[in-house]
């Protein structure tokens, strides 16, 4: 700015020179007679005052600040409330009472005499799958024991072999439920067997046809007596000396034969019977 203003002061100093030079040497002007009592003054140029310049320093446009764009706020998503599941209703159920451990003996009866052979089905009831021990004993056995288990409806029945004259049978009773053993106690007397060796088949008649390939073939003999039906089948008798078996025949005519022994005794009998299917 400043070197501005010195060059526009220099050239206005310059235009002011130049035109008093040019001032003085106009033509055309009249010749006055020299005058010497009166000497005319030599003009002196006088310089015209400098006319100020007044430069208007142009302002730098300030820059317009370009505005910083604002990030857009994120709006939070408005939070969905979850539906509380709202649990079913349980109806509460009775805590299960175990039972009271028990221990029942059917058959035989205590004081009983046994005829047949020398063995004896011992039944009675208690607490499904309970273990039940026989602990037997008598002239002919030292103290021995069989165990069995009782079925779902709690009963159970186990055979204890018997000698001649009285026999005590103790029966217990054992159940994981319960701490607690039932005891029962029998006294049996074994008499033999009085009857005599017989064999009879009642079912079915000799000479039946039949439409069921198993067939069911019972009768009578002593109960000390053992039965064997074709050779392989067993029928122990009952204390009252009654037997069955099931029998699987083959199509056409089947001839089954069942043998009675006692001993050296013996007895046998043959029933024929045709399948049809």
């Amino acid at each position: 700015m400043r070197q501005q203003i010195l060059a526009v002061t220099a050239a206005i100093l310059l235009m002011a020179l130049f035109l008093a030079l040019w001032l003085s040497n106009l033509p055309g002007l009249p010749n006055v007679p020299y005058q010497a009592a009166r000497p005319q003054p030599t003009a002196t140029a006088t310089p015209l005052a400098p006319t100020a310049v007044v430069v208007t320093a142009t302002p730098t446009p300030t820059p317009t600040p370009t505005p910083t764009a604002l990030p857009t706020p994120t709006v939070p998503p408005t939070p969905v409330p979850t539906p509380t599941l709202r649990p079913t209703p349980t109806t509460p159920r009775p805590t299960p009472t175990s039972r009271p451990h028990f221990l029942e003996v059917h058959d035989p009866p205590d004081m009983a005499t046994i005829y047949g052979p020398p063995v004896i089905a011992v039944s009675g009831a208690t607490l499904p799958w309970s273990i039940v021990e026989f602990i037997y004993s008598s002239s002919d056995f030292p103290e021995r024991d069989v165990r069995v288990q009782a079925d779902a409806s709690g009963n159970y029945e186990g055979a204890v072999p018997l000698s001649a004259g009285i026999n005590v049978i103790e029966v217990i009773g054992y159940h994981g439920s319960s701490s607690q053993q039932q005891r029962q106690f029998l006294q049996v007397n074994y008499a033999g067997s009085q009857e005599e060796l017989t064999l009879t088949v009642t079912e079915p008649q000799d000479a039946t046809t039949v439409g069921n390939r198993v067939l069911t073939i019972a009768g009578f003999t002593a109960p000390d007596a053992e039965v064997v039906v074709s050779g392989l089948i067993p029928a122990l008798p009952d204390p009252s000396g009654q037997w069955s078996a099931d029998v699987l025949l083959q199509p056409g005519r089947n001839a089954i034969e069942i043998v009675a022994s006692r001993g050296e005794e013996s007895i046998e009998t043959v029933v024929t019977v045709t399948y049809q299917p």
